[in-house]
């Protein structure tokens, strides 16, 4: 999958919605959510569950267009997805309150 939006917290609420209105418009993307139909099943509350959410979002998309950290504790995984893709990259990250900054 090419350009995919990742999207935490993707089925229900404000996920919900943003997730339709992407795919309406043709856009890709991956839903993640821990107990209801999603993309990818991961609880983000616990360090496995992120771990198993970044390394199956990123098996889907290698480069993803965006992250919409929706869910609750997204932010850790925000984190995680720039780090890898960054660090396979070569690229410098910064980090400050759970926001990741690209230095390009």
């Amino acid at each position: 999958m090419q350009d995919a939006v990742i999207i935490t917290g993707s089925a229900a609420g404000l996920g919900k919605a943003l997730s339709h209105t992407l795919s309406s418009i043709g856009s890709n993307v991956i839903g993640i959510d821990k107990n209801r139909s999603a993309d990818i099943i991961a609880d983000l509350s616990t360090a496995h569950g992120r771990q198993l959410a970044v390394s199956s979002a990123l098996d889907l998309c290698p480069r993803p267009k965006a992250v919409v950290a929706n869910a609750s504790l997204a932010s850790q995984l925000l984190d995680q997805i720039f780090d890898r893709e960054l660090t396979v990259k070569g690229l410098p990250a910064s980090h400050g309150d759970g926001v990741v900054q690209q230095n390009f």
